[in-house]
């Protein structure tokens, strides 16, 4: 909750996450190069139906069309990668937005003096992984690409947290 109360307050932590974000979303070379790829299965489509037609006429050679179905898929694999790079990049924008809102909501209080109740939905939401270090550092990383690290944390607080 103090992590989340800092971010509140630090415009530069909202700028470097939407930066984070923008740096894992699929660009414009990438795009291209799936434009490229479609294209090219678009000809193998082509090539695979002249081979089977082929084959039915003349008696064909399984192994050819064993070659092109095998570059299909690999390509079909490559289109794939791309499309679930973008779905999660779209679904991540969507946790940015509601987290930066959420965050708004965040009171005010001193961490080393009061406790706030911990906010389970946001963790869960935005936290992907967190290492908690025997000197009482956590390291984050964030589902939008990022890893944030808090110090100075009392150790009964996340020691409570961490078995609870």
């Amino acid at each position: 909750m103090a992590l989340l109360q800092e971010m509140k307050k630090d415009e530069g932590v909202k700028d470097d996450i939407r930066q984070a974000l923008k740096d894992h979303a699929p660009n414009n070379s990438e795009r291209n190069r799936i434009e490229q790829v479609k294209e090219e299965m678009q000809q193998l489509y082509y090539q695979l139906y002249d081979t089977v037609e082929e084959g039915e006429k003349h008696g064909g050679d399984p192994n050819q069309i064993k070659t092109i179905t095998d570059q299909l898929v690999e390509l079909q694999n490559q289109v794939y990668a791309f499309e679930d790079k973008e779905q999660t990049c779209l679904l991540a924008e969507k946790d940015l937005e509601w987290f930066l809102e959420e965050l708004e909501g965040i009171q005010e209080f001193k961490p080393d003096k009061e406790r706030i109740e911990f906010r389970s939905d946001i963790f869960s939401r935005i936290v992907k992984k967190g290492v908690i270090h025997p000197d009482g550092r956590i390291v984050y990383d964030l589902k939008f690409g990022m890893r944030l690290t808090t110090t100075g944390n009392d150790k009964m607080a996340w020691c409570f947290f961490y078995f609870v």
